[in-house]
């Protein structure tokens, strides 16, 4: 029955890693919106598995609205976080549209060399951009 939905391919909406705080290794998950237009109803899993096959709890989030040019933060990474694959599945409504993605980091993404300052927050971290998936 999916095929039979429409859903047109997301654009300029970003799951980032964020570093905090370099001092005390503080990272944040973001939501980037990137559009000119606000982008509501997110609803957003996270979960994690480990080489040797072993999962993270799913955890979810919602985010009523998400203005244009805007990131918001929506869960704590922890540095054993860092060390496995994290995945996040993000559905949402733009101009009254459905939108869903997926967004991977693998745990190589976060070594210091890979870090790159970030559109709107100018922080380093990694950002995936579901365009660059399709």
């Amino acid at each position: 029955m999916r095929k039979d939905i429409f859903i047109p391919s997301p654009t300029n909406l970003c799951v980032a890693i964020v570093l905090e705080n370099e001092d005390t290794h503080e990272w944040k998950a973001y939501i980037l919106n990137l559009n000119k237009f606000e982008v509501n109803n997110i609803m957003i899993t996270s979960s994690g598995k480990s080489i040797d096959g072993k999962n993270t709890s799913t955890l979810r989030h919602f985010i009523d609205i998400v203005c244009p040019n805007t990131a918001i933060p929506f869960e704590l990474v922890t540095e054993e976080l860092l060390q496995i694959d994290n995945t996040f599945f993000v559905t949402y409504y733009m101009q009254d549209l459905i939108h869903d993605f997926e967004a991977k980091f693998e745990s190589k993404l976060f070594e210091k060399s890979t870090l790159k300052i970030l559109p709107i927050l100018n922080k380093k971290g990694v950002m995936i951009n579901h365009a660059s998936m399709d």
